[in-house]
């Protein structure tokens, strides 16, 4: 089955595919393709699902998924092709906490040469694993006269994993040709236009853990605002925030943050430390005190 085939790859959150097999829930193909598109690991995976799903479907959602996929092919086919008065610049973190190492050269297989020059001088391949972060970005490299010219200088950008292989790639020029006409008078089928809707697995006061971009562990409360079920991102409160542990509420409150469904996991309270146990005590006290949805 084409869905289960996609979200079994692509969707992180246990507790997300364990409320989807026990609902039954199904979703539409248009959130298929949002879901293919938007969580996939690499831009290799990413085509392949959107290949496959424009095969098995007809009408707006084939028309859809053809269109993404020309924008990842024309992408990388422009990423990679070298033009005139334009650089490669290479950003290499083999850690969250490295140095952001940043080196220029012409061409993209240039780049990628660096990346591994730079491992065979400083003797630090073993360095290299699931958490180091690598990207390119192709600018263009003159002298500029207007400051649209100088805010228009990055042409795309291509984020590497380990093994150098593509997880994902953007040219600017076709990406806001293709997905960002947010005009309201605006007809055209876009990923932007696409709020999936994901069964309910997070209750109020539940716990939930996100991996950040550093690739730590971070761990919320959720709660459950009014229409939040209507919404593709879980509404969470942080629980090892600077204002959590200064009792400054009203920051607190303030610092709610959104996060993908997908992404999001349910974790139990014997997983916190003793530190965020007593956080959140504190903050349920709180809001139980505040009249939140008692």
């Amino acid at each position: 089955m084409l869905q289960e085939k996609i979200i079994l790859q692509v969707i992180k959150s246990k507790a997300l595919l364990d409320a989807v097999k026990q609902s039954n829930h199904k979703f539409s193909e248009l959130e298929l393709i949002s879901i293919a598109y938007y969580f996939s690991d690499t831009h290799e995976q990413r085509l392949n699902l959107l290949k496959e799903i424009s095969a098995k479907c007809k009408t707006e959602a084939k028309a859809l998924a053809d269109k993404c996929i020309k924008y990842l092919e024309d992408s990388l086919n422009a990423f990679i092709t070298p033009q005139k008065d334009a650089v490669y610049e290479v950003h290499i973190k083999d850690s969250p906490q490295s140095y952001d190492e940043r080196y220029l050269c012409k061409t993209y297989n240039g780049a990628l040469k660096i990346i591994e020059l730079f491992h065979k001088c400083y003797e630090c391949e073993s360095k290299i694993t699931g958490k180091s972060r690598f990207t390119i970005y192709k600018r263009l490299c003159k002298d500029y006269d207007t400051v649209d010219e100088f805010d228009e200088d990055e042409l795309g950008c291509c984020e590497l994993g380990k093994g150098y292989i593509i997880k994902s790639v953007d040219f600017w020029e076709y990406h806001y040709s293709n997905f960002d006409k947010k005009c309201e008078e605006c007809t055209d089928l876009c990923l932007q236009n696409i709020t999936v809707q994901y069964p309910k697995f997070l209750n109020e006061y539940d716990i939930a853990s996100y991996i950040n971009y550093d690739f730590e562990k971070e761990y919320y409360m959720a709660l459950c605002p009014e229409g939040y079920e209507h919404d593709d991102c879980a509404y969470l409160l942080p629980l090892n925030s600077w204002y959590l542990e200064h009792n400054d509420w009203q920051n607190v409150m303030n610092s709610d943050q959104h996060k993908e469904y997908p992404l999001v996991q349910k974790e139990s309270y014997e997983a916190l430390s003793d530190e965020l146990r007593q956080n959140y005590q504190l903050l349920r006290l709180f809001l139980v005190k505040l009249g939140y949805h008692q």
